[in-house]
């Protein structure tokens, strides 16, 4: 019985860890998408790393979810100007909540922006953070969470080997 109890528990825990939309045959980032002078452009993303990869964030603005993001993924989505309530929220309750954040964004027609869903092993010093910065352990390893605003040289860099995400 025991074994049965562990054998459900491992099947559900696991399946967990695997949902999210798949990135295979999706087109890498390639650059941004000129932007309408009357909204704003903005780019979400998360690069692959081994914490949280399999667990995909649904992104909602003002209450309605935009996309879902996966570990080495980005979307982009076009805004009219003003401040926008944003909510990033884990998929899987069993994954915990460490990046999930709520922030608000002020966005400006024509402009371009860049946020991402980080992850460090080391304390952010850059004062880049959107969100608050959340602490959790993984084998004995201290890592850091955040939402950032990112300069666009930089997330051009970073987005090189990040995937499309599907619409949802």
């Amino acid at each position: 019985m025991f074994r049965f109890f562990i054998v459900c528990w491992l099947a559900v825990a696991l399946q967990g860890c695997a949902s999210g939309p798949s990135l295979e045959g999706q087109p890498y980032y390639n650059g941004p998408t000129i932007s309408n002078s009357n909204v704003a452009t903005v780019y979400f993303f998360r690069e692959h790393h081994p914490i949280g990869r399999g667990v995909a964030q649904d992104i909602s603005i003002n209450e309605e979810v935009v996309g879902s993001l996966s570990s080495g993924g980005y979307f982009m989505v076009q805004l009219d100007p003003g401040v926008k309530k944003v909510r990033a929220r884990r998929t899987q309750f069993l994954q915990g909540d460490l990046g999930d954040a709520d922030f608000d964004i002020d966005v400006a027609p024509g402009r371009i922006y860049f946020f991402a869903q980080e992850t460090s092993s080391v304390p952010y010093s850059d004062r880049r953070e959107v969100s608050k910065v959340r602490k959790g352990g993984f084998n004995y390893i201290q890592y850091y969470f955040r939402w950032a605003v990112v300069p666009q040289n930089e997330a051009e860099m970073r987005m090189r080997f990040c995937r499309l995400n599907p619409a949802p």
